[in-house]
């Protein structure tokens, strides 16, 4: 028993230390998930004008 108690406060160490490795990579995984979706929509808005110009011959006006 005593040696059980010994290791309890190793173990929650450890888990613990897991624990906010993950928050950090998840953070870090939600950060470049968020670059990437900004720079896709910034490429797909400019295609998008891009191909309203080509087909009408006139600018691409956002509609509210």
């Amino acid at each position: 028993m005593k040696k059980l108690m010994f290791l309890v406060p190793f173990i929650v160490l450890l888990l613990s230390a897991c624990s906010s490795e993950s928050k950090e990579n998840y953070t870090q995984m939600l950060g470049a998930f968020e670059r990437n979706d900004k720079e896709l929509n910034t490429m797909l808005n400019e295609q998008q004008k891009t191909l309203a110009v080509n087909r009408t011959g006139k600018s691409f006006k956002k509609y509210k």
